[in-house]
């Protein structure tokens, strides 16, 4: 999805090509800050009762769906530049967090004979929507526009 996001941006919101690279680095930004800190706090969590490491996945991605859906659906022009780049950088944070914790949850509930092939899923359908997840995003904006194709996608993060 941020694969089409800078030209989303800049093409329907109005933004020169510029600012919507800062908004799209601060979701960047805040990806990285959303794997140290969420891996970090995953581990604590996981110190004090390993089931909140899954309550803080589901979470962390649903909180990032309130960020995302302004970026795409607010008029941001009107809105500061600051506050958008800042929801920005807490969406990108709050999407990112469950990352660094998908592994450490499929090691601890999958039996040691199988885990290699919970990895090995767990890599496959990654690495297939990374591959895939920009065509579908291109056949959305086809079907439905760039605003609908978004949210649509966004909608895909519900858990």
């Amino acid at each position: 999805m941020l694969v089409f996001m800078n030209d989303y941006l800049s093409q329907n919101k109005g933004f020169s090509v510029k600012v919507a690279t800062l908004i799209v680095l601060m979701f960047g930004l805040g990806g990285g800050l959303g794997v140290i800190c969420g891996g970090a706090l995953g581990q604590w969590l996981y110190n004090r009762r390993k089931e909140y490491v899954a309550l803080l996945m589901g979470t962390s991605v649903f909180l990032g769906i309130g960020p995302l859906t302004y970026l795409v659906n607010a008029p941001l022009p009107s809105y500061p530049l600051g506050a958008t780049a800042f929801l920005a950088l807490l969406g990108g944070c709050f999407a990112s967090v469950a990352g660094p914790n998908l592994k450490a949850v499929l090691l601890n509930v999958n039996e040691p004979e199988t885990r290699g092939v919970a990895f090995a899923l767990q890599t496959m359908t990654d690495d297939l929507g990374k591959g895939l997840g920009p065509f579908l995003v291109a056949w959305f904006i086809k079907s439905l526009g760039r605003q609908g194709a978004f949210n649509l996608s966004i909608g895909g993060w519900v858990p």
